[in-house]
């Protein structure tokens, strides 16, 4: 299995798997509703639903064992509940024991237990497995019960790695169709039509999203991108004057770190190297440890366009 597949499956489980629920205050937050479900539990030992819950707070908790007591504690109460098995999934996705999550998951698809988190893990874990085609269904039918960006990018990514560029622009369009023109599914969409070489499809794309927002600077950036690539150099020049005519007017209001990064690039963008390196400047003065001013003195030093 390839890196960038491994960081694939990755980001993605971590937007349902409450991985980054354990950073900063989140702990303590899961303590709190840990304990209130205890106090419960106690009036009530045996509320399946209590007990569910809070297996899940534990395994959000990192706390393996107590979750693992408390499912143990709803199979001997209902053995035939079949939401436990969408659980006992869940926890042995985040514990990084595949096998035993994809008995539980298949067990829970075969008690069609009708839930999107259980296609959505299934794919996560066949996506592992190089098991493409069964990734693929099983993310579309997550989109299906739940439409989420997250899950578009990643049947998305698969369509990509395989070199269906078709099938990938269809998906996307459907999935900036269906989730009202997300953005995310937008740059999948349009990164995949460039690829393509399908300029005038991609201008399209950005001139019904980016150029659409309260601050049109990045379409404008864009849409000049694939001017310059069609040959248009002179539509290219008058989009970028277009940005940077917006990005300096937002400056005079709001002169934050992007904006300034903006600015560089506009004007890097159209040969305007000195004039560049003097904003970089001034940016340096206000921000002298900014990560991004300081790739753009780099790559401007010694410059000349």
């Amino acid at each position: 299995m390839r890196c960038s597949d491994v960081v694939l499956v990755w980001l993605v489980s971590v937007a349902w798997c409450g991985l980054w629920e354990g950073v900063a205050t989140a702990h303590l937050g899961l303590h709190e509703e840990i304990a209130r479900l205890s106090v419960r539990l106690r009036k009530a030992p045996g509320d399946v639903g209590l007990l569910l819950r809070r297996s899940d707070l534990y395994r959000r908790h990192g706390d393996i064992e107590l979750a693992v007591a408390d499912l143990l504690r709803v199979d001997r109460l209902s053995p035939k509940h079949p939401q436990r098995l969408l659980y006992w999934g869940r926890l042995w996705f985040s514990a990084g024991r595949w096998e035993e999550a994809e008995t539980a998951l298949g067990e829970a698809k075969r008690a069609k237990v009708v839930s999107w988190e259980v296609y959505a893990l299934l794919a996560q874990l066949w996506q592992r497995k190089q098991r493409w085609e069964e990734a693929l269904g099983a993310y579309k039918a997550s989109v299906r019960l739940r439409p989420q960006p997250h899950l578009y990018l990643a049947a998305g990514r698969i369509m990509e790695q395989k070199g269906r560029w078709e099938e990938a622009v269809r998906w996307y369009r459907e999935g900036v169709g269906v989730l009202k023109g997300a953005m995310v599914l937008r740059l999948a969409l349009l990164r995949v039509l460039r690829r393509q070489g399908r300029w005038e499809e991609a201008i399209r794309v950005v001139e019904e999203g980016m150029l659409r927002l309260p601050v049109r600077a990045d379409g404008w950036m864009r849409r000049a991108d694939l001017y310059e690539r069609m040959g248009k150099k002179d539509s290219a020049k008058k989009d970028r004057l277009r940005a940077l005519e917006e990005v300096r007017g937002l400056l005079r209001g709001r002169p934050s770190s992007l904006n300034r990064g903006r600015e560089v690039r506009i004007l890097w963008s159209l040969g305007r190297v000195e004039e560049a390196r003097r904003c970089v400047g001034r940016w340096l003065r206000v921000y002298p440890k900014d990560a991004e001013a300081l790739r753009w003195q780099a790559r401007l030093k010694g410059e000349n366009r």
